[in-house]
């Protein structure tokens, strides 16, 4: 397997998904460390040996998170940036998961008023840039003075 060199892991914050420090998939000069008390999503992401180990932003935009709360003049755009606050706050969410309100045509009318007000960010989907297969993992953690606190980890 051969690692996605940009793409990386991150520290978490609550409502920001991917904030400010970057977990690398690949060795870098300088090193790396970990600080106590911050939350963390280790995410390998890998290809095969044909993969050029990196990925491409592709044409399909399917994932979107809200920017601002403005009000955009468009009643039905409103009332779905209503809804997205109230069902996914700051969080990124899916096309699919606003389909079960919304007709997926409509959906993304409304989505694309959205975007070009930039009430709501759009995220393509990621293409390996030789179009091989990717796969990921995925673990978040906090160091602690002790150890490590695994948060994925299932209870038995």
């Amino acid at each position: 397997f051969k690692p996605i060199a940009n793409l990386s892991g991150h520290s978490l914050e609550q409502y920001t998904i991917h904030a400010g420090r970057s977990i690398p998939n690949i060795w870098s000069i300088g090193g790396f460390s970990l600080s106590e008390n911050t939350a963390y999503a280790c995410e390998p992401f890998v290809t095969t040996e044909q993969g050029g180990g990196f990925v491409r932003n592709g044409k399909i935009k399917n994932i979107f998170a809200i920017n601002s709360r403005k009000k955009t003049k468009n009643e039905k755009a409103d009332k779905l940036l209503n809804f997205i606050w109230e069902n996914f706050n700051m969080l990124p969410f899916a096309l699919r998961w606003i389909t079960k309100e919304w007709e997926e045509k409509e959906a993304r009318e409304l989505l694309e008023i959205l975007v070009k007000k930039k009430a709501v960010q759009a995220y393509p989907v990621l293409i390996e840039v030789n179009e091989q297969r990717v796969a990921q993992a995925e673990h978040t953690f906090i160091p602690i003075e002790s150890g490590v606190t695994v948060t994925t980890k299932a209870l038995t």
